[in-house]
């Protein structure tokens, strides 16, 4: 190292090389942010049991639009494609006016009457089709990926997983065949819903790696569909806005953790019921 090398690496180390990184990262932190909430449902218009048409149900919403509304959402985003937006909104106006009963579905019997009770214009529509995977649509549904996955041996890292995540599936359809409305609210946006919703998306993640990461692939699709939703939800807030993001309880904990990390958002819990 010559002299004036060692000249300037010395004053480089001697500066305070991190004031000004620090007082970057301390203006992101300090910056007015937007509140956001991320409500998992299961999809109401799916199911017949629970029957959300069902009268005590019906007074179960009621009370759970009056918890959500203590949040005082200023925007509503649904999962719905922006091509749905307008119709859904034109659902929305006459519904107010009453010339439209509600749909069965959560975006009707959840995000109007929040909407409703908030005098907001419209909801919005922030869901996204999955970004193209060409590694995991090669494969003609679900069961031809399994079978590749199988002739490879790649099933051995998930298929003791398999029969677990099925009598996950039936506990909760049974609980939820006679559980009251706002305990089936609970316990989807409790943290029994983050493990089983979320991290079983990583099951196959094992599948087709160094080969065409097709498992690895297939969760970033997943992911992606996520991060589009988020983006939208970016471009429609501003600071001091509260968002309220009504979508499957599969996808609230991916969206919690990407409010949770963002610099933008403060991410609010949803109320217990």
């Amino acid at each position: 190292m010559n002299l004036r090398t060692f000249a300037i690496s010395a004053a480089l180390i001697a500066a305070p090389a991190h004031a000004e990184d620090t007082s970057a990262l301390e203006r992101l932190k300090n910056a007015d942010k937007a509140d956001a909430m991320v409500l998992g449902v299961f999809h109401f218009h799916q199911t017949e049991t629970p029957d959300i048409r069902l009268p005590e149900h019906q007074k179960a919403l009621v009370e759970i639009v009056e918890k959500i509304a203590e949040y005082a959402p200023t925007h509503i985003g649904l999962e719905c494609r922006a091509d749905y937006e307008a119709e859904l909104n034109g659902y929305y106006d006459k519904w107010r006016r009453g010339e439209h009963g509600l749909g069965r579905n959560e975006r009707q019997q959840l995000g109007f009457r929040i909407a409703a009770k908030m005098d907001l214009p419209q909801v919005h529509c922030i869901d996204a089709e999955f970004p193209p995977t060409p590694s995991f649509d090669a494969y003609d549904g679900w069961q031809d990926f399994l079978a590749y996955a199988e002739s490879r041996g790649d099933d051995e890292a998930y298929k003791d997983w398999i029969p677990l995540i099925t009598d996950y599936a039936k506990e909760l359809q049974a609980f939820m065949a006679d559980a009251p409305l706002a305990d089936i609210m609970n316990r989807l946006n409790g943290a029994d819903a983050d493990y089983s919703q979320a991290r079983m998306l990583l099951v196959e993640i094992s599948v087709g790696v160094d080969d065409n990461w097709a498992g690895p692939d297939f969760y970033g699709r997943y992911q992606g569909r996520n991060a589009r939703m988020f983006a939208k939800t970016q471009k429609l807030v501003d600071p001091g806005d509260r968002m309220l993001i009504i979508v499957g309880n599969a996808h609230k904990r991916p969206l919690e953790i990407m409010f949770n990390d963002s610099y933008e958002f403060i991410l609010v819990k949803t109320p217990v019921f």
